[in-house]
C-alpha cells in the first residue's frame, strides 16, 4: 500500500465502497530508518467509527488485500 496514496488508489477504493471514513496515512519519508539500519514492516490499525480498536494487521503476505478484506467485512 502506498503510504502517501500518491495515485489515489486507496481513496478511489473507499469511494467505490460508498464509505465516508477518514483516511489517516503515514506520509513520513522514513529517513529515520536509514540512520539505524532497520526496517519498518507495513501495518494497519483498524478502529471503528467510535474509535474502538478492531484489529492490528502487520507484515503479512498479501497485506493490501488483507487490510481491504478486513475493512469490507466490517461494512
Amino acid at each position: 500500500m502506498d503510504p502517501d496514496d500518491s495515485n489515489n488508489e486507496l481513496k478511489e477504493w473507499r469511494s467505490d465502497l460508498g464509505a465516508n471514513w477518514i483516511l489517516i496515512r503515514d506520509d513520513n519519508v522514513h529517513d529515520y530508518c536509514a540512520e539505524f539500519d532497520f526496517h519498518m514492516p507495513p501495518y494497519a490499525v483498524i478502529v471503528d467509527q467510535n474509535g474502538y480498536y478492531i484489529t492490528l494487521i502487520s507484515n503479512v503476505n498479501g497485506f493490501n488485500s488483507m487490510v481491504r478484506t478486513q475493512i469490507v467485512a466490517l461494512t
